[in-house]
């Protein structure tokens, strides 16, 4: 949905297949988290991983051309992405140990199974 809100406020597009590489997919990828359950930092990685994946594929091959001179068109979207994506996935990390997932989980199951 962000992905989606992203796009309707302000893009830039330059090609269809960019406004899926920027937009939709990468925040789709979020949600291969769900495929992890029971491995809360695992999942969390694999999903700004899979995030880190649709953006840098975009910026190198539609924006690579805006690299610094010199630069390889490949390093600026690394660098770039892997900055504030990895503050983006150690903030996950750090929330996803604070919160004790496992015990909500258990809760939320016995309510289900006491509300039918």
């Amino acid at each position: 949905m962000y992905g989606i809100l992203s796009l309707i406020l302000g893009s830039y597009i330059l090609h269809p297949v960019q406004v899926l590489f920027d937009y939709p997919l990468p925040f789709m990828t979020l949600g291969l988290a769900g495929f992890f359950k029971d491995k809360n930092l695992i999942a969390a990685a694999i999903a700004v991983l899979g995030r880190f994946t649709f953006h840098f594929i975009s910026d190198v091959v539609f924006w690579g051309s805006n690299a610094l001179e010199g630069m390889p068109p490949y390093l600026y979207p690394l660098i770039y992405n892997a900055s504030y994506l990895a503050i983006d996935g150690l903030i996950c990390i750090v929330i996803l140990t604070l919160i004790p997932v496992n015990q909500i989980y258990s809760i939320l199951n016995k309510n289900s199974i006491h509300s039918h």
